[in-house]
């Protein structure tokens, strides 16, 4: 009992003789020991394990020599000596004659631990992200974000744009302002990504673009709007009052800002209110000033254009797997004498791109274009039709020319769309006629060719088509080939002849 006793230590005996004196017998002490020590403990304390073994019986001594592997003639006076402190094995040996769990494995917790974001920002967009949270900390602060295609500019600006708002007190807004429903429909999904990882409230995310219904302005005191800017005017009722509760305005193509009209509607929101405007823009310097608006983007932006730290960004995007290689072509299809088309909005019109779309001769070299395409690779077509019912129509006649295409549009819910795209990769078909969205090189990943029958003067459009489908290839993928229809539109073929030149603004 003295042996327990001592093994429990003074301050538990103490204690024990206040609340429990009654458990101060030899069975009281050894159950408390075995509670206070563990099963194990109790084994590795040096007195407790001599008086055990002293008090084995000559037959379980016997027994205990033979788990040991030693000799059993004599146990009394063998396992007196035994090391069991120093030797593992040893105590192992006697652990399991008394059916003791020994040498069981600590939890392990790790004294660090990596915590790894869902979507890492890369190196530069980090850097981007970093100068852009900082600027539009002050309200009336603006910036402009001007990097190629495949940059990541979306997912940078998303990122600080919502970081600052998680911030905001309720009764604060964002408007996002893109040019057509796929842009529009892009920052939407990557709104609600990103507002997924750092939001610090339920917020709504509204669409007023495409199909949908028009909100009532005055009734948005908080959340996030992505509108269509041909679907706000200067004149929109409530624009003066939402310019008020807005803390941040995005445009997804700064490049909109060479039109009067959006110039005003800006200005409209800003009549009663301060924001920070943040610009967004893929072309070349070159091209931004081919298409008059360098001036009016460094109106707004002097002094606070953020880009790549590079000589050559593109190749610095294409050396680290950011973006694969591409080639651009500009096939013609126009007669030299095709009078030029001139477009005066935001992008062509509904009107002017079904037209196009019902173009016999323009179908018919068109046509030719994407079989003679589909015969030049081995690998899948990706042709961005004019419009739904020219992907349609296109999936269809090139059935007829023996080529296995479908279409897949966004008159599909993106769940359906995402259906549709498995069942052509894993059906090995030929041409996928597309309308309405960006193709992600993640469900096309082995794209050859991309035939684009959708003309557009909105720089967003046009270098989202060639970054979503580029950005991310696989390391074994070849040069990915786009061929851009000449549509005879000035403005069109500027962006895409820019598509593969560089330069910063230097505002």
């Amino acid at each position: 009992m003295a042996m327990l006793e001592k093994s429990l230590g003074d301050s538990t005996m103490v204690l024990l003789r206040r609340v429990a004196s009654g458990a101060i017998v030899p069975k009281g002490l050894a159950a408390l020991t075995l509670h206070t020590l563990g099963e194990e403990g109790t084994l590795r304390n040096p007195e407790i394990r001599r008086n055990l073994i002293g008090n084995l019986t000559p037959a379980e001594g016997q027994h205990l020599c033979g788990v040991l592997g030693l000799p059993d003639y004599a146990p009394s006076a063998t396992l007196p000596d035994v090391d069991f402190d120093n030797d593992v094995q040893n105590f192992r040996s006697l652990a399991q004659f008394f059916n003791v769990s020994a040498d069981a494995p600590l939890p392990q917790v790790e004294s660090s631990r990596n915590a790894a974001p869902l979507h890492q920002l890369r190196t530069h967009q980090a850097d981007a992200y970093r100068k852009l949270r900082r600027r539009i900390s002050d309200p009336s602060a603006s910036a402009l974000i001007h990097m190629p295609y495949a940059a990541g500019k979306l997912r940078t600006v998303a990122t600080a744009v919502l970081d600052l708002y998680r911030s905001e007190a309720d009764g604060r807004t964002v408007l996002w302002l893109g040019a057509g429903e796929a842009v529009c429909e892009d920052a939407f999904d990557e709104l609600s990504e990103v507002w997924g990882q750092l939001g610090s409230r339920n917020v709504t995310i509204y669409r007023h673009y495409g199909a949908h219904p028009l909100p009532d302005l005055n009734l948005i005191d908080n959340g996030i709007i992505v509108a269509d800017v041909t679907r706000l005017p200067p004149t929109a009722i409530g624009l003066r009052d939402m310019g008020r509760r807005t803390r941040v305005v995005v445009v997804s193509d700064a490049e909109l800002l060479r039109h009067s009209q959006f110039r005003e509607t800006i200005d409209e929101l800003s009549r009663e209110g301060e924001f920070s405007l943040v610009g967004i823009s893929a072309s070349s310097a070159e091209v931004i000033r081919l298409r008059s608006a360098y001036s009016p983007l460094s109106a707004k932006f002097a002094g606070s254009c953020i880009s790549i730290e590079s000589p050559d960004p593109i190749a610095l995007l294409r050396e680290a797997g950011d973006v694969g290689a591409v080639s651009i072509e500009l096939a013609s299809i126009a007669d030299r004498s095709a009078e030029q088309i001139d477009v005066s909005g935001a992008d062509l019109s509904d009107e002017l791109r079904l037209r196009l779309s019902r173009d016999v001769d323009r179908n018919e070299k068109l046509l030719d274009i994407v079989h003679r395409e589909a015969h030049a690779t081995s690998g899948p077509i990706a042709m961005f039709a004019t419009s739904s019912e020219h992907a349609r129509l296109f999936a269809g006649l090139l059935g007829y020319k023996g080529i296995r295409a479908v279409a897949v549009t966004n008159e599909m819910s993106p769940e359906q769309r995402g259906i549709e795209l498995h069942k052509f990769s894993s059906r090995n078909d030929k041409v996928v006629c597309l309308h309405g969205f960006f193709l992600s090189a993640a469900y096309a990943p082995n794209i050859a060719t991309a035939v684009v029958a959708l003309p557009s003067t909105s720089s967003a459009t046009i270098h989202q088509i060639v970054g979503r489908l580029a950005g991310h290839r696989p390391p074994t993928a070849s040069k990915l080939k786009f061929v851009f229809i000449a549509d005879p539109i000035p403005d069109y073929i500027a962006l895409v002849n820019g598509l593969e030149t560089w330069g910063d603004l230097g505002i």
